[in-house]
């Protein structure tokens, strides 16, 4: 073997460019051993490509060129032990976030297929039933700004406490509904989110959800109102009178439609028992 190496021969054996070669040395990280004063050849020792091939995998696990500088020009062993471990460390949470983000994008592409095969003219009756969440109260039912700050928030609980799921919950004032117009933003009075049982941790609270009557709602949010209303007319069809509030369950808070920005919820309005026939 060779003892010294031109730039354009060590450039050939790591398959990278001389320009990254001399990159490489204005920045001080890997210097050629001689360079010629007649014609400015860099010449590299054999031993040094070891040097190099180092750089090359710190540079492809996605280190800084300062830290790549710091760690091959530092001579402690202690020191560059130490400095590996944290950066380790870092790369692990990168992974573990990774790994977080694929579930979420999974997530979202079950939702997706789930609202492209959905109906949303299917009205059911479903019986009481009793869940877990953790809710903030609004406190302006239509400020939009205000409910998409409370759903980062308990976009941030859910992940604290584990939750890999999030489902929210709203708590509308359906009497207010009512009588508002098409083009009005729907009042709501609590957002949440759904805890699984043996996910329950400190300020859940019990929800009963009282018997009620539900519709599924794939569309834009423009398109709200119409899906309530039919909701509402059926109820009074048939002779069942409801109570002040609905609850909607939302496992996509944002789904492109042709009619615009919607969303993946279940809307439950619940009835008085007495009526139920």
């Amino acid at each position: 073997m060779k003892k010294m190496y031109k730039i354009s021969e060590l450039a050939e054996i790591f398959e990278i460019s001389r320009q990254t070669l001399i990159f490489y040395h204005k920045k001080g990280i890997f210097v050629p051993k001689e360079i010629d004063k007649d014609n400015g050849y860099r010449y590299y020792l054999k031993e040094q490509m070891w040097d190099l091939m180092l750089i090359l995998t710190l540079k492809r696990a996605g280190f800084s060129l300062e830290e790549i500088k710091d760690l091959v020009q530092n001579k402690k062993m202690n020191s560059n032990v130490e400095f590996l471990e944290k950066k380790i460390s870092e790369i692990d949470i990168k992974i573990e976030n990774l790994k977080n983000i694929r579930k979420n994008l999974e997530i979202r592409i079950k939702n997706f297929k789930e609202s492209n095969t959905g109906e949303n003219d299917n009205i059911k009756f479903e019986k009481s039933k009793s869940i877990y969440w953790y809710s903030l109260e609004m406190d302006n039912p239509i400020d939009e700004k205000e409910m998409i700050s409370k759903y980062l928030k308990l976009n941030e609980i859910a992940q604290k406490n584990s939750i890999e799921i999030t489902e929210y919950i709203n708590i509308l004032d359906l009497k207010k509904i009512k009588t508002i117009g098409s083009d009005d933003i729907l009042p709501i009075l609590k957002i949440g989110i759904l805890v699984p049982k043996e996910k329950i941790f400190k300020d859940c609270k019990e929800l009963v959800v009282g018997n009620s009557f539900s519709i599924t709602h794939i569309d834009a949010y423009i398109n709200l109102y119409d899906t309530y209303k039919k909701l509402s007319d059926y109820i009074e069809k048939k002779g069942y009178e409801n109570l002040d509030y609905s609850i909607e369950f939302m496992k996509e808070v944002t789904i492109p439609t042709k009619n615009g920005t919607g969303g993946l919820l279940k809307i439950m309005i619940p009835v008085e028992i007495d009526f139920l026939r």
